[in-house]
């Protein structure tokens, strides 16, 4: 499986999310070419020195727009309301079959005002 962010194949991302801002780019899962059939997907955020997070459909912070297209979904409160300033992602998905693929890619990620 392969991830497109924002239009382009990735092995890692390191997002940066603006507090006070939209935080909405474009995720992508390919079966090689095609878009891969993915049930559900979740982006779990482990921030340095706060409780861990997760952005999923359930609670509308990811977004499922079609075979295999994801979107965080983060609106102005949403940023504003993050204390954090770094820590560590991955995305978890739930695969076509029903199988949970826990780490397809993970990484750093940041959160600062400006």
């Amino acid at each position: 499986m392969s991830v497109e962010i924002d239009g382009e194949r990735i092995a890692s991302w390191t997002p940066v999310i603006i507090r006070g801002g939209v935080f909405i780019i474009p995720i992508n899962f390919f079966d090689g070419v095609n878009p891969e059939n993915v049930l559900s997907a979740s982006i779990i955020i482990t921030p340095d020195g706060a409780a861990e997070e997760q952005w999923t459909q359930a609670n509308g912070l990811l977004l499922n727009l079609g075979v295999g297209q994801f979107t965080p979904n983060l609106m102005e409160a949403d940023t504003s309301a993050i204390t954090w300033d770094s820590g560590h992602y991955r995305i978890e998905i739930v695969d076509g079959s029903g199988f949970t693929v826990p780490c397809v890619t993970e990484g750093l990620i940041f959160a600062k005002d400006c």
